[in-house]
């Protein structure tokens, strides 16, 4: 369920179908980019944060490389890939991303991004 709740999000996001994605997210759902020392909360804030990260991009998506969830179903840890073309620049990008995504009552309720794989393996642990 978890990882079908997670494929949902990445898809509605990369359609840029917020409606979609909300339907996913609990209403007081945070977001902890990794570039940022700000936590986004609730759809308003997160829904202005995505805008705001899309505008830089003439092309973006994000796809799942890999879901590691917790016997309970309430933890994952998603390996993913983004890859883009920037708006100004034209330069193309290809990376890859962690998350751990938090989910209360089946609905994503947090989501803290790493960019390395160890700081979010700690996480999905310690908290698994």
């Amino acid at each position: 369920m978890i990882k079908a709740r997670i494929e949902a999000v990445l898809a509605a996001r990369n359609r840029g179908d917020w409606d979609a994605l909300f339907a996913e997210i609990d209403p007081d759902a945070e977001w902890e980019p990794i570039a940022e020392t700000v936590v986004y909360r609730g759809r308003e804030a997160i829904t202005e944060y995505f805008a705001r990260w899309d505008e830089a991009w003439a092309e973006f998506r994000i796809d799942a490389e890999r879901i590691d969830v917790s016997r309970d179903e309430d933890l994952a840890l998603l390996a993913a890939r983004y890859c883009g073309r920037g708006k100004g620049s034209a330069v193309d990008v290809d990376g890859n991303f962690y998350t751990v995504w938090e989910l209360r009552e089946g609905r994503v309720l947090r989501c803290r991004e790493y960019a390395h794989e160890s700081e979010a393996q700690a996480e999905f642990e310690r908290h698994r």
